[in-house]
Formats: structure tokens, C-alpha cells, sequence
């Protein structure tokens, strides 16, 4: 279903595992497991924590920057895979602290996909 949403260039809002997976379709790759792969990650989920939260930062130029600002904002955090390689679609438009890329939208102005 995926694949078909990215085709017919329907509007998408992808969160968590949606996000992970737009990218995968999408041609891009993940880290299967933050904490191993990741220099000095963050702690992006908390197994004692229920609503474990970081900053990110917003891109400056794209929609995210649009929608929220210049600046950082705190968000809930409870994921242990992430983006590695942005498929060729996409472009970073936040990252956390440790690097790990917290929001994507598409490079084409015309289509809605974050």
C-alpha cells in the first residue's frame, strides 16, 4: 500500500514505524538498532520510561520549518530503529542531537509527504 500511496503522489503524514517504512520503499535503509549503531545516541526509547522525550532540531527552508519554526522542540521519543540512509525522495528536515534524522519530506514542492 505503500508503494502505491508513493506512486499515485498521495498525501502522506508517516509517524514511527510509517516513517521507517515510507523510507524503506522508498529506497533508503535503517538502523536496525539505535543505541549499537549510533555514535553517542540518544536514548530515543526508555524501557523504564514510559514517555521518554528529546529535542530536535528543525531544518531551516523546509515544511517542518514551516509548520513549527525556527528552532528546537522536545518530542516523544519510543523507537529503537531509525532512518540510516534517506532514500533519494526525501530530504532531512529534523534531526535529534545525536544525529538521527526525527523528520523527512519529499524533495517535489507538489507533493505533500512528511
Amino acid at each position: 500500500m505503500t508503494k502505491m500511496a508513493v506512486e499515485m503522489r498521495l498525501p502522506i503524514l508517516a509517524i514511527g514505524s510509517g516513517m521507517q517504512t515510507l523510507n524503506v520503499v522508498c529506497g533508503g535503509t535503517l538502523f536496525q538498532h539505535v543505541p549499537e549503531e549510533v555514535q553517542r545516541a540518544l536514548h530515543h526509547r526508555d524501557s523504564v520510561e514510559r514517555f521518554n522525550r528529546h529535542i530536535i532540531n528543525i531544518v531551516e527552508g523546509t515544511r517542518c520549518w514551516d509548520v513549527y519554526g525556527p528552532g528546537e522542540i522536545r518530542v516523544n521519543s519510543d523507537h529503537h530503529m531509525a532512518v540510516n540512509q534517506l532514500a533519494p525522495l526525501f530530504r532531512a528536515s529534523a534531526h535529534a542531537s545525536d544525529g538521527v534524522i526525527e523528520c523527512f519530506e519529499s524533495v517535489e514542492q507538489d507533493w505533500f509527504c512528511m
